[in-house]
């Protein structure tokens, strides 16, 4: 009996998993062919959107989505599904299942999206001057919907076998899993940035009502927290989407502060009473405690309640140049992005060593450019492409009065706030400490190397911090420029004071410069420890701080922001695990 059995049911087991294994080799075939196109038709979309090509990005995306859920459909039977419950052996099954699924989810969710395609669009959002709140307003739904679908997949993936958790997943799965996975973190993150844009720009252009904006143009040739010295600033009326310069000016216009607002534990202890002072008021490097002391300077100088606060540079006004075109300066010459640049940082103290003739001719530059801005004679695509290169670069901060509003900002990275959530993090912020115009010149480095062994929940950090004050040898160093810095022989050496924030509850071990154990002085700001101490930095000779720092254990990755000088710093960062153990 047992022999008949075994002769019916071997066969027919034999039949099914000849059966089996040819299903899971045709799905599998359609399932590579499926990535193929999806592959294609993601780098079609990104391609159109980067152009702003709307016309392509709408089919492109109609063939990503197509792809994705047929490579969903090849992976998600039963027969694939039975192998993904294999222990071990399953895993990369489980984990081509999971990446196409969530790929899938993602792409059905972008659907939405385009019907928003007009936000891509400048050129129908931004003319003669006002940008088209109510379309913004329209697509604040569809967006906040593509941006949770998005979201999703990129929390989905997460959960897939991966090869460097001890799954035993296939280098070739494993990496297009890897890949897919970056994509959908990019894409959820660069969403989340959107809905949160979107959601706040029509109020702070006035979609309900009349706003106010001050904005500082900041000279990193002379460094503070935030960028540099506020030299000049803008106010403008912002109403349905349009902007209107109201008035330009320059720091003398403002007397000291009656008194510092609140600005949390530890700002007065690091900063003092100077803060006070126009000139000192954007020491901290974060953002908000300066909006909070230019509005207050407004109040007290002209009377008017400021909404709206921006910070920017002289080197962000060079990109915005270069989009409205060669600028013609109240002297006559005519100056293209770059050379606009170099004469702010450093151009017109040479040319202008008089503080009243140089404040009005920066007054008559500003003039110029924020006309053009707020009448709308800059190309519409130019201007975004400008305001892109200018937050990428740290250039453009944003705070609003409005506490729902400020809320959302703090989620952008226009932000500019310490407060940043626990994990990884140090903040490399260098202070002009002798008045002189020398950081034109400084090279920044950074190296965080981030230690992954925990002991008792703690782990070993070192930041490495290298300034270099890279002074041309032949370079003509007016007084002004050089102001109190001292002469060496080889040329001016400029002071500065050098702040690192780190994470929360990190606490200094060490500071070596150059090798040689140094002092330091502790403080705290919003909430992040933080040691600072004073250098000095002959010509074109690098000063090379280090920090050995213990922090808390975290797997999350490690995060650098950077202060927004003349010159781009330099940022490394790398993980250090556990030492092998000797045999």
């Amino acid at each position: 009996m047992a022999g008949r059995v075994l002769r019916v049911v071997v066969p027919g087991l034999l039949v099914g998993l000849v059966a089996a294994a040819a299903w899971l080799a045709f799905t599998g075939a359609r399932a590579v062919a499926a990535v193929r196109d999806l592959q294609v038709a993601v780098d079609d979309f990104r391609g159109a959107l980067g152009d702003r090509d709307l016309e392509a990005a709408t089919p492109a995306a109609e063939a990503a989505a197509d792809a994705a859920a047929r490579a969903d459909a090849a992976l998600g039977g039963p027969v694939w599904g039975a192998l993904a419950a294999i222990p071990y052996l399953g895993d990369t099954a489980d984990a081509a299942r999971v990446t196409a699924a969530a790929v899938a989810t993602a792409a059905e969710g972008l659907g939405p999206l385009l019907d928003a395609a007009d936000v891509f669009d400048p050129a129908s959002l931004y003319a003669d001057g006002r940008v088209d709140v109510e379309a913004i307003e329209a697509a604040q739904p569809s967006l906040g919907e593509a941006a949770r679908a998005v979201s999703g997949a990129a929390a989905q993936i997460e959960a897939a076998p991966t090869a460097g958790s001890g799954a035993w997943v296939v280098a070739a799965v494993d990496e297009r899993r890897g890949e897919a996975q970056e994509l959908l973190g990019e894409a959820a993150d660069a969403l989340g940035t959107a809905q949160a844009a979107v959601s706040v720009l029509p109020g702070l252009l006035g979609a309900d009502g009349e706003r106010t904006w001050f904005v500082a143009l900041q000279t990193p040739s002379e460094a503070r927290g935030t960028g540099g010295l506020v030299g000049n600033y803008v106010i403008l009326g912002a109403n349905d989407g349009r902007l209107e310069l109201r008035r330009v000016g320059s720091n003398s216009d403002f007397e000291t502060l009656s008194a510092l607002p609140d600005l949390g534990v530890g700002f007065v202890d690091r900063y003092g009473q100077d803060p006070r002072l126009f000139a000192n008021s954007n020491l901290s490097p974060h953002f908000p405690s300066a909006a909070q002391l230019w509005r207050q300077f407004v109040a007290e100088t002209f009377g008017e309640d400021v909404d709206v606060v921006v910070g920017t540079d002289v080197v962000a006004l060079g990109a915005l140049v270069g989009a409205a075109g060669p600028l013609t300066l109240p002297d006559g010459r005519v100056l293209d992005a770059q050379a606009a640049v170099d004469f702010g940082l450093t151009g017109v103290y040479a040319d202008y060593p008089d503080d009243a003739e140089r404040e009005a001719f920066q007054e008559a530059v500003a003039t110029e450019l924020f006309t053009a801005l707020t009448a709308g004679t800059i190309p519409a695509d130019a201007l975004v492409d400008a305001v892109t290169a200018i937050v990428r670069d740290s250039r453009l901060r944003l705070w609003s009065a409005v506490e729902t509003e400020q809320r959302q900002l703090l989620a952008l990275p226009t932000a500019g706030s310490l407060a940043a959530p626990p994990g990884p993090t140090a903040v490399a912020v260098v202070i002009n400490a002798s008045g002189s115009k020398l950081d034109a010149y400084l090279d920044r480095s950074l190296r965080y190397e981030v230690g992954r062994c925990p002991v008792d929940g703690r782990v070993r950090s070192t930041v490495v911090v290298t300034l270099t004050s890279a002074i041309p040898p032949d370079a003509v160093l007016s007084d002004y420029v050089v102001a109190g810095a001292a002469r060496g022989p080889d040329g001016p050496i400029s002071r500065t004071q050098l702040q690192v924030h780190l994470p929360v509850e990190a606490a200094v071990v060490g500071i070596t410069v150059d090798g040689v154990q140094r002092p330091f002085t502790a403080f705290r700001e919003q909430g992040r420890p933080g040691a600072l101490l004073e250098l000095d930095l002959p010509p074109r000779q690098p000063v090379v701080v280090r920090l050995d720092v213990e922090e808390p254990a975290s797997q999350a990755p490690a995060t650098v922001p950077v202060q927004p000088l003349a010159r781009d710093a330099t940022v490394e960062t790398t993980d250090v695990g556990c030492a092998p153990t000797p045999t």
